[in-house]
């Protein structure tokens, strides 16, 4: 960092990137850092995307980011970049190693080394599709094991038609805590994507914003600034899609999983019932048992009395004899 006199804007890109080992802040996305002053130029940024990682079991996806660090010596000419990976093995550090084994690619990075900020969001940016659709299959997949309505299942990406009477009979037995835990996961998961996208869409102005700067400073081709505008600017349109997606699938899960939860409170709410109707029929055959042993007890109460006399009088026995 003293080497090349930075601003401490990189220590703030280097920031999110400690206590790794843990899921945490997720969802949060650091603004950018930018320091401009007439003999350099200092932009860094931390791009957040999905990745897919190789496990035996359970989810696969994981969020991931990647930060990038880049200034320029006006005086000197020169364009420094830092490129902070999350991982020895990440792959777009495995991309760009590819990419700089071609010389005609080499050359247009060093012309205008803005082309690796957009590389970095193209290689990732796809898999927000991949990230959401396996989720949503999993959901389709509880789902469809909780009705047999086809049409019903094939709705769940519409509009026109709600899944929660997929779960409100309680006749089906499939809806437990584990299939609720399980959708649960899913709106877990999927929660994290609107504010990364949000933030990555404010981020593409500064984006814009710096590939003006830089590009003028390098004074790179007109046409290669004009090449990486248009992508931001598609990135863009990518990335709304994306949220708009994330949001409508995030509102299914939590239908899904409250609907869920009311199934399995209607059917305790049914079990308590059912056990009420027991006892109440115990305590009625009780008490109807009760009367009919109060009346044996009397007919008998009253009748013993004369059965002994009756026995006194029929069987008399005469001492003087003996």
């Amino acid at each position: 960092m003293h080497r090349y006199h930075l601003s401490p804007g990189f220590l703030q890109i280097l920031a999110c990137f400690k206590d790794r080992y843990m899921p945490t802040e997720e969802e949060f996305s650091s603004a950018a850092q930018s320091h401009f002053t007439d003999d350099r130029y200092e932009f860094g940024w931390v791009y957040k995307y999905s990745e897919k990682k190789a496990v035996g079991e359970g989810n696969p996806w994981r969020i991931r980011q990647t930060g990038i660090y880049h200034f320029t010596e006006l005086k000197r000419a020169r364009s420094v970049l830092f490129i902070i990976h999350p991982s020895p093995s990440a792959h777009f550090k495995d991309h760009l190693s590819q990419v700089l084994q071609q010389q005609k690619a080499r050359i247009s990075l060093l012309a205008n080394p803005m082309l690796i900020h957009s590389m970095l969001i193209s290689v990732h940016l796809g898999s927000w599709r991949d990230y959401l659709e396996y989720h949503v299959a999993k959901l389709l997949q509880l789902v469809s094991a909780l009705t047999d309505d086809d049409s019903l299942i094939k709705s769940l990406l519409t509009y026109t038609k709600d899944i929660k009477s997929a779960c409100t009979s309680i006749e089906q037995p499939l809806v437990t805590f584990e299939t609720l835990k399980d959708t649960r996961a899913i709106e877990k998961n999927i929660l994290p994507l609107e504010p990364i996208l949000a933030s990555f869409e404010i981020l593409l102005d500064d984006l814009q914003e710096a590939n003006r700067i830089f590009s003028g400073a390098s004074g790179a081709i007109e046409g290669t600034s004009e090449v990486i505008k248009a992508a931001f600017a598609q990135f863009r349109k990518d990335a709304a899609s994306y949220r708009g997606y994330a949001l409508y699938m995030g509102g299914r899960a939590q239908s899904t999983a409250q609907s869920m939860l009311d199934t399995i409170n209607l059917g305790f709410q049914q079990l308590a019932q059912s056990q009420n109707n027991y006892t109440m029929g115990m305590a009625k055959s009780a008490r109807e048992d009760s009367i009919a042993i109060r009346a044996v007890t009397l007919v008998t109460s009253l009748y013993l009395p004369f059965s002994f006399v009756a026995v006194r009088i029929t069987f008399p026995v005469n001492l003087g004899r003996y």
